[in-house]
C-alpha cells in the first residue's frame, strides 16, 4: 500500500448559505471535498437538499458524502433520481446498515464505502471488502461534541492492514477526526491515503492550512 496521504477538507453544511460561500472558497484549491450529512437523530442537524447540493459543488471533481441520518438504504433507493452520480461515493456506518443492503445499493449503480467508529474492530471491514471501495476510520464518535480524538484507532487500523490477506492496497483506506499541525505526525505513521479535516481548515483559514501542509509535506 502507498504511504502517499492526501488531506482532503471536511464540510458540514449546517447553513446553506454559508456552505455555499465555504465550498465556493476551497473549490479554488481543491478538486476533492467531503460532506458530512447530519439528521434529527443528532443534536444538531444539517442541510441536505438532494435537488442543490451537486449544483452547489459542481466544480469539484471529487465528492465523498458521509450519510448520518436514521434510514440511509431508503433514502439512497428512493432518491436514486437525484444522488447516483459517478463522482460521488456515499459513506455509510456499518453500525447501521446491513452487508446485504451494501450490496444492493452496489447492485443499483452507487459507489460506496464502509465507517467503523473509534470502538469497532478494524476486521470487520473484512466484511465490507466485496461492495465497497472506501473504507473509513473515526477517531470521534459522530454527533458527540468535547470529545478527544481516539489515536488508539490509528494503531489498531495499521496492525489490522499488516496481517490482513485481503488486499486493501486496491482499496481507499481514509480517517476523519483530530487532524491538527500538532499531532500530523500520528497520521503520516498511518498506512492511510485520505485523511479528511475539518477545523484543520476552518481554524486557521485555508490558505494558511495549505501553508502547513506543505511544510509537513503532505498532498493535498
Amino acid at each position: 500500500m502507498s504511504s502517499a496521504k492526501k488531506v482532503i477538507p471536511a464540510v458540514i453544511p449546517y447553513d446553506k448559505d454559508q456552505f455555499i460561500k465555504w465550498a465556493s472558497e476551497l473549490n479554488k484549491f481543491f478538486s476533492e471535498i467531503h460532506i458530512d450529512v447530519i439528521d434529527q437523530s443528532y443534536d444538531t442537524p444539517s442541510w441536505f437538499n438532494e435537488n442543490e447540493i451537486f449544483e452547489i459543488l459542481k466544480g469539484f471533481k471529487k465528492i465523498t458524502v458521509h450519510l448520518m441520518i436514521v434510514n440511509p438504504v431508503i433514502f439512497l433507493l428512493e432518491k436514486q433520481k437525484y444522488l447516483l452520480r459517478d463522482n460521488v461515493t456515499y459513506l455509510l456506518d456499518m453500525q447501521t446498515v446491513f452487508i446485504d443492503n451494501f450490496a444492493t445499493l452496489k447492485d443499483t449503480g452507487y459507489k460506496l464505502g464502509v465507517v467503523a467508529n473509534p470502538g469497532v474492530e478494524p476486521r470487520l471491514m473484512e466484511n465490507y471488502y466485496q461492495s465497497c471501495d472506501e473504507f473509513l476510520f473515526l477517531t470521534v464518535n459522530p454527533g458527540q461534541s468535547g470529545q478527544q480524538p481516539d489515536f488508539l484507532v490509528l494503531t489498531r487500523l495499521n496492525t489490522f492492514l499488516d496481517i490482513t490477506k485481503l488486499d486493501f492496497g486496491k482499496k481507499i483506506i481514509s480517517v476523519d477526526g483530530g487532524f491538527s499541525e500538532q499531532n500530523a505526525a500520528k497520521f503520516k505513521e498511518t498506512k492511510v491515503n485520505i485523511i479528511y479535516a475539518n477545523s484543520f481548515f476552518a481554524k486557521t483559514g485555508i490558505e494558511a492550512a495549505l501553508k502547513t501542509l506543505s511544510s509537513l509535506k503532505i498532498n493535498y
